[in-house]
């Protein structure tokens, strides 16, 4: 359906007021699922000045507006020769990077073609998606098991135990494929998260001076939450011998020592190889390092690293897209051989998840009162917006701009310090998620038949805390580092899905507490630098 068509001249005048139509018109055709209108202004006129860089102001571009299948194009004509105008042209091609780094941010991709009808035209098409449905994921999640459960009960009266010939050869097989495929691009998304967040940091001296205070105010949140969540799920899951103290402790001092001896590789390669995720991340630690050192001399090195990043980054979107997949073989799998009744004892790994991030959030809450003198009110009123993003999205990066308003215009931080900390922890900070992480193997670990001793519960709380340190800041992240956590303590991979079902459920409000505790913890540092303008708290006071 032809929504607009219309011949404008490519002057100053003519782009904006074009720009504006089409915002218009895509607005009152998309209603309520209109993306933002200045995400149409701004493309539509990107690729007008395009064109004009191409040609000429003088050049007559015809603005052609359609909808097909809930997706508006937008169609960009100009006549004469063969001019790419989104590459081509040699006026406007050093800034061709930023324009396609603005159609990016917006999920953007723009098509180009010559044609010779008529009297020959370059054609510029932009396809702006029908916004995804809220929380689709996990709706497919719950319909994932849904599905799952009812083939499970349609099978379930049939003779000669259908059920289990699926499993076997059908169900099984895939469901362990697809672990497989998980944990092997996981490797490679942990080396390159670890190592372009120590490259943002920007050069060794930094990491020193100011790196070490915030790190240290990182692992003060971190030894609380794995004493907490550590402490509760090793009492409510600890299966060894109580009586056998001794032996006890001397277990734990080896786990701990076969810990850190682990965690050193023996050459570069073995880990990617066996998948050890965690010498994986130490190899990334010392290659990141080196990388600041020689960024200066070699800054191709840095432009490198996160373009790798981000290639794997989007590997594993892709990948995750299969999970619901997954869910469904792995719970049928479950259902089948009778291990699935067992989820209901999982009300325990919750509440004590809950309680957890609780005595996170007030200690923080507490500590930060005590050590500025700032009213809990006062905070809670200047974190709310970024907050509020966070938890409606289930995003700490939908909620940068706003977190940046707050630390550098509500709480008076010093900018150079917000921007070298603020994506620093974003990738690093994420306490809630370590308590996630450590019972969720705690739980499963014990449902899947590990004995959960002294020791054991030890490796699970520095694990846990390791794996939330290098977990990508990508939506999702859980998925990413669950398969590290099972492998390293030895759960088996067929209460995989039961974890992926946790991730997706309390995974959700993660990146909130994430973010409030991100929060808090910034100002403290900050006070404790005196880098803190406190006029524009006082001011409230």
């Amino acid at each position: 359906m032809e929504l607009l068509r219309k011949t404008i001249l490519l002057t100053d005048e003519e782009i904006m007021s074009a720009s504006e139509e089409i915002a218009q018109v895509y607005k009152s055709v998309m209603k309520k699922k209109a993306e933002p209108e200045t995400k149409i202004k701004l493309s539509v006129e990107e690729m007008l000045l395009n064109c004009r860089a191409a040609s000429d102001a003088d050049t007559e571009c015809v603005m052609k507006v359609t909808k097909h299948f809930g997706k508006v194009k937008v169609d960009l004509k100009s006549f004469g020769s063969d001019l790419n105008a989104l590459r081509e042209n040699s006026v406007y091609y050093e800034y061709s990077d930023y324009s396609e780094a603005i159609l990016e941010s917006f999920n953007l991709k723009p098509r180009y073609e010559y044609r010779i009808a008529e009297r020959g035209y370059n054609k510029v098409s932009l396809v702006y998606e029908k916004p995804p449905v809220k929380n689709m994921f996990l709706y497919m999640m719950l319909g994932a098991i849904a599905l799952a459960v009812g083939l499970y009960l349609v099978l379930l009266p049939m003779s000669g135990n259908p059920g289990m010939f699926i499993m076997t050869n059908i169900t099984e097989p895939i469901f362990n494929k697809l672990t497989s495929i998980i944990s092997a691009i996981a490797t490679p998304l942990i080396f390159f998260a670890v190592l372009t967040g120590i490259i943002g940091i920007g050069d060794v001296q930094a990491v020193g001076n100011i790196g070490k205070k915030l790190v240290l105010e990182i692992m003060i949140t971190y030894t609380l939450a794995g004493l907490v969540f550590g402490t509760l799920g090793g009492i409510t899951y600890y299966t060894g011998n109580i009586g056998g103290s001794a032996a006890a402790e001397e277990g734990v001092v080896q786990s701990i020592l076969t810990l850190v001896l682990d965690i050193v590789p023996g050459n570069l390669f073995e880990p990617f190889i066996t998948m050890n995720d965690l010498q994986v991340i130490t190899i990334s630690i010392f290659a990141g390092v080196a990388v600041l050192l020689v960024i200066k001399s070699i800054p191709v090195t840095k432009k490198l690293c996160f373009e790798l990043s981000t290639l794997f980054n989007k590997m594993m979107l892709v990948v995750s897209k299969l999970l619901p997949l997954l869910v469904f073989f792995g719970i049928f799998n479950m259902l089948v051989s009778g291990t699935f009744t067992e989820l209901i004892n999982l009300y325990k790994m919750v509440l004590i998840f809950i309680f957890t991030c609780a005595v996170i959030i007030v200690s923080l809450t507490i500590r930060t009162r005590i050590l500025t003198g700032i009213p809990v009110r006062i905070l809670l009123k200047k974190q709310l917006p970024a907050f509020l993003i966070t938890l409606t999205t289930s995003s700490q990066v939908a909620a940068i701009p706003e977190n940046m308003v707050c630390f550098k215009e509500k709480f008076g931080i010093k900018g150079d310090f917000v921007d070298f900390s603020f994506p620093l922890c974003v990738v690093t900070y994420m306490p809630c998620g370590s308590a996630f992480l450590g019972l969720t193997v705690l739980a499963l670990g014990n449902m899947g038949g590990i004995p959960i001793t002294i020791s054991v519960i030890v490796k699970v709380v520095l694990v846990a805390i390791i794996i939330a340190i290098a977990a990508p800041p990508i939506p999702g992240s859980a998925f990413a580092v669950l398969p590290i956590a099972f492998a390293s303590c030895g759960v088996p991979y067929s209460v995989y899905p039961i974890a992926i079902v946790l991730a997706t459920i309390l995974g959700y409000f993660l990146p909130p507490l994430n973010c409030y505790c991100l929060q808090l913890k910034t100002l403290i540092t900050a006070y404790k630098l005196n880098i803190v303008d406190k006029s524009k708290l006082e001011a409230e006071l």
